[in-house]
């Protein structure tokens, strides 16, 4: 739906371009940035104000306009990384500029068109793999939806030699039978991101779900790695960064505005000398908020 490719930037591309945003002395005024070309223009509606850096960017009316939005306290600096709709042509301008600084004269600008049919074979020249630590790191650190859907589309061809939405679900039903997490056919999972209204699953199975691969010596040690750190990376670098917090929580975030949901799970390290703890909360409605979850977890760190 245009309302998802708008807000939350479901784009057919992995490729994220970097902006670097310098408040400016006048408050509310339009922070600076600077970025990477590409054959968009740039609508800047971030503002220098007082509280915590809150940055995005949203591509309303198909892609061809960049609407960076947010805010950036005075003196400090920021890095939003924002998702590219079009990775054919980014990489034709990024190729463009790159011509042009080695002092190739390029004539007209960066169209996409057909390649016609070669007469002779093609071959392969090169094939990039990420490892999944790698994956899952931007994934979890950066809340990237593309990459969940694409990962959760992956382990899907993984068990059935095709990637889908539908082989993606049963992959992840597979693997919660298999960690005996099963909940009597309750739990619907339907895409990587969370996104879909149609997911059904409870704050006690993710909880559950997290405790078991704390027990997985192979891969638990691969997923706590790549979530945030309470007052350092990722979404969670402005939350829970204070005295007795930062760097004890390891979580990923969750929000769903159209229907208001706030959601935060993961590891909290006990106080020296007590174990720590998984932990997920989701709050539904009206009253759910990230800071009302931020106390909750304070509770569950000082927690013996």
């Amino acid at each position: 739906p245009s309302s998802f490719f708008e807000k939350y930037s479901l784009l057919k591309t992995g490729i994220l371009i970097p902006f670097n945003m310098e408040p400016v002395p006048s408050p509310f005024s339009p922070s600076e940035f600077s970025a990477g070309h590409g054959p968009w223009t740039v609508d800047n509606r971030v503002r220098t104000r007082a509280g915590r850096t809150l940055l995005g960017g949203v591509w309303p009316g198909g892609g061809t306009t960049l609407r960076l939005e947010g805010g950036v306290p005075p003196g400090a600096t920021a890095l939003a990384h924002v998702p590219v709709p079009d990775a054919g042509l980014y990489l034709g301008a990024e190729v463009r500029k790159a011509l042009a600084e080695a002092g190739v004269e390029v004539a007209g600008g960066v169209l996409r068109g057909t390649v016609l049919d070669a007469p002779a074979p093609r071959r392969l020249l090169y094939e990039h793999r990420t490892p999944l630590a790698e994956a899952l790191a931007v994934m979890n650190e950066r809340s990237h939806n593309l990459y969940a859907a694409l990962l959760f589309k992956r382990a899907g061809a993984a068990l059935t030699g095709r990637g889908s939405w539908a082989s993606g679900e049963r992959a992840v039903a597979e693997m919660l039978a298999r960690r005996r997490l099963g909940d009597a056919g309750r739990t619907r999972i339907v895409d990587g991101s969370g996104l879909s209204l149609d997911n059904r699953v409870t704050a006690g199975l993710l909880a559950q779900c997290l405790a078991s691969f704390d027990q997985d010596l192979l891969r638990g040690p691969v997923l706590e790695a790549s979530l945030p750190v309470s007052g350092q990376t990722g979404t969670l670098q402005g939350r829970l960064g204070g005295p007795g917090l930062a760097g004890r929580v390891r979580a990923k975030t969750g929000t769903l505005n159209d229907v208001r949901v706030r959601s935060l799970c993961g590891y909290a390290a006990g106080p020296p000398g007590h174990p720590g703890y998984a932990f997920a909360i989701v709050l539904n409605g009206a009253g759910a908020s990230h800071a009302r979850i931020d106390e909750l977890v304070a509770e569950i760190a000082r927690a013996r």
